[in-house]
């Protein structure tokens, strides 16, 4: 399974961020897609897997993060933190305290 941090409903303002960051839409069903990829119905190059439209990647640690396609959005960092404060506190006021605090946003 991908890490929590990929599923939208699960990004929150601390969640760890990186450069660049896939998110999974409420709408994948990443457990039909593991499934398939699990009875062979995925195409694999190298250490990446497509399956349904998406493309995941197997990390060294063995789970799957997904790379790119239907239902995934790849967002930089900063786009990733402000997800995290609306996730949080809605589009409120506080919300946009905490967002012209940040640097580069």
């Amino acid at each position: 399974m991908p890490a929590g941090r990929h599923y939208f409903n699960c990004i929150k303002q601390g969640t760890v961020t990186k450069d660049k960051n896939t998110v999974i839409d409420i709408t994948v069903d990443v457990n039909k897609d593991i499934a398939a990829i699990k009875n062979g119905q995925g195409a694999i190059e190298g250490n990446k897997v497509t399956v349904n439209g998406r493309t995941y990647e197997k990390e060294a640690n063995r789970t799957l993060a997904p790379i790119y396609g239907e239902g995934f959005t790849t967002l930089d960092r900063n786009e990733f933190k402000v997800l995290g404060v609306y996730q949080k506190f809605g589009n409120t006021g506080r919300a946009d305290e905490i967002l012209s605090t940040m640097h580069g946003v």
